[in-house]
Formats: structure tokens, C-alpha cells, sequence
């Protein structure tokens, strides 16, 4: 979902770029996230004396609370100009369908996942896991898959090497050519 952002230009015109992080749980230290995007995507001009606005798109891969840092930083001086805090609630997933997927203990493996695409014109769709460390499409260059009207292809997946016996699991969303989400699937990986 994307928000929108204002900050009052000072008096000298400024170039300035936007950027995030995740706050850690414990407030110690924050992480960079590629989750967030902004629009314009990078650096703009903010007009003196004048309300300018800029907004941020961000995608949790995680249900849950999520504090993300918001930074406006002076690209010639390094000058922090505004700082947000933003509280994000994401709701679970509407889980489409469940895979168990059995894994050898520190190996990485890959797997197909047949798909049918229930639409009547042919459609793209982007695989975003919501743990890449566990699971991602098998090409990171071309995450997405082309399927034509009502056509059955398989969505190729990378799973990384789990070095722990057990039960791990992770999202794996199959989004529109708009980045919204047409399908959720739980991959339960079972790793022996």
C-alpha cells in the first residue's frame, strides 16, 4: 500500500533522496529493506517554502507489526532533512493452497509447482516469497512466469539449504502485473 509523505522545503532549494529500514525488535540497530519503494524512485528537488510531497510503497512479507524508518537525506551535504516513523499491520495471508515440500537436511534443492491460470487472457505473475533465504524462484534475474489464457505452466522455485531438522514454512505470493496478490500459497518445508 502506498503512503504519502510531506515535507516543507526550507530556504534554499535542496536534491534529496528517500530511504528505509526495518527497525529491529529490540530498537538496537535497523536493517535496509528492499521492500520499500518510493515514488519519485530517486532523487528530487524540493521547492523552497512550499509543501512537497513523495510517497512510499511498501510490500510486509510477514503478518504481523512492522516499524519502518523513513530518512529524507540532503544528497550534496548528507543532511538528514525529515525523518518518519511508520507503523504497518499486515494481516495473514488468504492462504489458496498448502505444499509440503521435503528438503535433505543442507542441501538446496529446486522444485516445480504446477500452476493453471484461471483467466481467459494470457497473464504475468511475479513469485515473491516472503522468506528468500528459504525459498525463491529459481531465476532471480526473471522471477515471474508467463502463462496464456487457462494454460497450465510451472512456477520453478530454489530452496535454499536448511541447516536444522524440522518444520519451516514461508509464503510464497504469485502477484498481478500490478503487484497485487492473485494467489497465496503455504510451503511447508520438511526438512530431514
Amino acid at each position: 500500500a502506498g503512503v504519502e509523505l510531506v515535507v516543507r522545503g526550507d530556504r534554499v532549494p535542496r536534491i534529496v533522496r528517500a530511504y528505509a529500514g526495518l527497525a529491529t525488535s529490540d530498537g538496537s540497530k535497523e536493517q535496509t529493506t528492499k521492500d520499500a519503494a518510493f515514488d519519485p524512485p530517486s532523487a528530487f528537488r524540493l521547492v523552497p517554502h512550499a509543501h512537497n510531497k513523495f510517497a512510499i510503497h511498501f510490500r510486509p512479507r510477514h503478518p504481523g507489526n512492522s516499524r519502518l524508518h523513513v530518512h529524507l537525506v540532503d544528497v550534496d551535504t548528507q543532511d538528514l532533512v525529515a525523518a518518519w516513523l511508520l507503523n504497518a499491520v499486515a494481516a495473514a495471508p488468504t492462504i489458496t493452497k498448502t505444499y509440503d515440500v521435503e528438503i535433505p537436511c543442507g542441501q538446496a534443492i529446486t522444485k516445480r509447482i504446477p500452476y493453471r491460470n484461471p483467466w481467459n487472457r494470457a497473464r504475468t505473475f511475479t513469485l515473491v516469497s516472503s522468506d528468500e533465504t528459504l525459498v525463491r524462484a529459481r531465476d532471480p534475474v526473471r522471477p515471474f512466469v508467463n502463462i496464456g489464457p487457462n494454460a497450465v505452466e510451472y512456477l520453478r522455485l530454489y530452496f535454499a539449504p536448511v541447516h536444522r531438522q524440522g518444520l519451516v514454512q514461508c509464503y510464497l505470493f504469485l502477484n498481478d502485473e500490478n503487484d497485487q496478490s492473485e494467489e497465496t500459497f503455504l510451503l511447508r518445508l520438511l526438512v530431514a
